[in-house]
């Protein structure tokens, strides 16, 4: 509905799925959410570079938890994938530093 029919307002998005389309209990900020985090077409679905994995390492080393902010500098990927990302490469960080020193 957004880029189909050029709507703007996600009020009127989710008026329009619950009235043509019988999809009830979405809210506005729900419609958002779901177009912004995953049917976005600008969304990169592809692996991430090396490149990408660092920048986000170090973003997140610089900003903390401040997911929205990271986001915006990481252009093309969305927010709840930057959390799993971050989260995966802490976990492999430190299982490599365990392997390393034994600990």
């Amino acid at each position: 509905l957004h880029l189909n029919r050029g709507l703007q307002s996600w009020a009127k998005i989710s008026k329009i799925m619950a009235q043509e389309f019988k999809i009830l209990n979405k809210s506005p900020k729900n419609c958002r959410e779901r177009y912004n985090n995953h049917l976005n077409p600008e969304i990169k679905r592809e692996e991430w570079s090396h490149d990408e994995e660092t920048l986000l390492i170090n973003l997140q080393k610089e900003m903390g938890n401040r997911w929205a902010e990271i986001s915006r500098r990481l252009q093309g990927r969305y927010i709840f994938g930057n959390k799993e990302l971050i989260m995966r490469l802490k976990i492999n960080s430190t299982q490599n530093i365990e392997n390393l020193f034994g600990t």
